[in-house]
């Protein structure tokens, strides 16, 4: 299923992308090629995500395979493009985006059922 491989390639994403989620730059001083691809990707694996889950008909065959639930789709989405316009942050609020950036991410693994990563903290089981 396409969709699969969406998540598959955000959860490879986040992994590569992390130096930029997690580290907050000033704009524009630190402005930088690498962190405008990052930028890029996380509003193309939004895009991505949406269009998949949208071209999956009937949906309910999809989610007894194991497909995240729509809103779960639109969630995580959310917080990719969330995550797109927050790798630059004014001096004042460095820290904050930085916390919420991290927040941003483990809400995308959660609502994406991505619970095999490389970060410190585990994600807790989802609810059936």
């Amino acid at each position: 299923m396409e969709q699969r491989r969406v998540i598959g390639a955000i959860d490879a994403g986040l992994i590569l992308w992390a130096r930029e989620w997690s580290n907050v730059v000033a704009w524009p001083a630190d402005q930088s090629d690498e962190r405008d691809k990052a930028r890029t990707a996380f509003r193309e694996y939004a895009t991505n995500l949406v269009s998949t889950t949208n071209a999956v008909k009937p949906y309910r065959i999809a989610e007894s395979l194991a497909a995240p639930r729509p809103d779960n789709v639109r969630l995580a989405a959310r917080d990719l493009i969330g995550l797109s316009n927050s790798l630059y942050a004014d001096a004042e609020n460095q820290h904050n985006t930085n916390s919420f950036n991290r927040q941003r991410v483990q809400n995308i693994r959660y609502h994406l059922g991505l619970r095999v990563h490389a970060d410190e903290q585990p994600i807790e089981a989802q609810e059936p």
